[in-house]
């Protein structure tokens, strides 16, 4: 059994719908990742996990030379990679 099915065996969360219980257990698992972490040492395990993703699947986290030379923006308040065409207000 892997952690995912052990937190979706969680008593509280057995009677959800499956895509809920999918979303508690994922937070009951990342909850017990951290629970023991100072703020400092949560801060670099959150960066050093998105900067993972972001390298894995070449995003860009802000607006920079190569987003504006594909025609893309980031929004300030999402912090989202989207084409210049989408409006990303909604």
């Amino acid at each position: 059994m892997n952690d995912l099915e052990r937190y979706m065996n969680d008593p509280d969360i057995v009677n959800e719908p499956v895509p809920m219980r999918e979303v508690h257990a994922i937070r009951l698992m990342l909850h017990d990742e951290a629970k023991d972490m100072t703020p400092e040492e949560h801060t670099r395990y959150v960066n050093e996990q998105v900067r993972s993703v972001v390298d894995k699947y070449g995003l860009l986290p802000n607006a920079s030379e190569e987003a504006k030379e594909a025609g893309t923006r980031a929004t300030a308040s999402r912090r989202l990679i989207v084409p210049n065409d989408v409006d990303a207000s909604a």
